[in-house]
This record gives C-alpha cells, sequence and structure tokens, in this order.
C-alpha cells in the first residue's frame, strides 16, 4: 500500500516540470491573446467613450456651419455573452459582429440644416473618427427658403436626418 503511494508520488513529482512548463506556455498564450483582444476592441470602439463623441460630434458640427436641431440617442446596447449560441446558429440569428466584449452601441438620431458642401465636409469628417460609425439610414429634404430674407451665405437649404450608430468604449 505505501509502496503503491510512493511509487504514485514519484511518478507525480517525474512530470512535474512538464506541467509547469506547459502551465508557462498556456500563460504566455493567455497573455498574447489578451492582448490581442484589447487591440481588437480599441480597433472598434477607438480610446473614447460616448460623451468624447458626442462632444466631438458638436466641434465637428460647428465647424462645418451644421445647424443642430436636435441628437436624439435612440438606444444603446451593450455586449452580452451568447448562453444559446447554438439555437442562434440553428434559427439563423446573426448577433452583432463589432458588439464585443468591452464595447457598446450607441443608436443615435440626428437632424440637422446644412449646405450641401458643409454637409459633404461634416460626413467626411465624421468618417475620420476613431469610433466606427455606420450611417443606417440618411434622409436629404431640400428646404425653401425666401431669399430676400437671407444672404445666400447664410442659407442652408438642406434638411439632413441620419440616424447613426457609433461604437464606444465602455
Amino acid at each position: 500500500m505505501v509502496k503503491n503511494e510512493l511509487k504514485q508520488f514519484k511518478i507525480k513529482v517525474s512530470k512535474l516540470p512538464d506541467l509547469q512548463k506547459q502551465s508557462r506556455i498556456i500563460s504566455e498564450k493567455l497573455v498574447k491573446l489578451n492582448s490581442q483582444k484589447s487591440k481588437i476592441i480599441e480597433l472598434i470602439s477607438g480610446t473614447t467613450n460616448l460623451e468624447t463623441f458626442i462632444s466631438r460630434l458638436g466641434y465637428i458640427g460647428n465647424k462645418n456651419n451644421i445647424e443642430f436641431n436636435s441628437i436624439k440617442p435612440i438606444s444603446s446596447i451593450k455586449f452580452v455573452e451568447a448562453e444559446n449560441s447554438k439555437i442562434q446558429d440553428e434559427l439563423n440569428i446573426n448577433p452583432d459582429e463589432l458588439l464585443v466584449e468591452g464595447v457598446k452601441k450607441y443608436n443615435l438620431d440626428l437632424n440637422l440644416n446644412a449646405k450641401y458642401l458643409d454637409l459633404l465636409s461634416f460626413l467626411k469628417e465624421l468618417e475620420l473618427q476613431e469610433n466606427i460609425i455606420l450611417f443606417e439610414e440618411f434622409t436629404l429634404e431640400k428646404i425653401e427658403t425666401n431669399k430676400e430674407i437671407k444672404s445666400q451665405d447664410e442659407i442652408k437649404d438642406l434638411k439632413v436626418n441620419l440616424k447613426i450608430a457609433v461604437y464606444g468604449k465602455i
């Protein structure tokens, strides 16, 4: 009985260096995977949160002579680990692939008035932001104005409605 226990103990002791080596390798891989995960999250959400983005949105709008009528948050969605991914696959439900751990999706409704060229500049500058911004709905309407009242430079002749999704850091 004691002889068997001693034999098992010696076997375990002989395997210990290999197990320690495997543990070290697994730990290194975990550190590498966590680093990659952080980089992916940063690529999707940028390094800023929604408050920073909204502040930046206002700055970009002012810089490009955009007149905001409203900025309405529609919803915000946070990443939740899929418990029934097998069921989702069977039902062909595709969750948002950009929504990952550490990222929150904000849906916003923007109503604004602008001149055509100012709107183009505004949209180009929005594209350059570090957050991923998806334009989900885009509506333009020409505003008829009394040209005698305002000078040509002051007329913002487009009414714009944008529904956007912004991915931000939690």
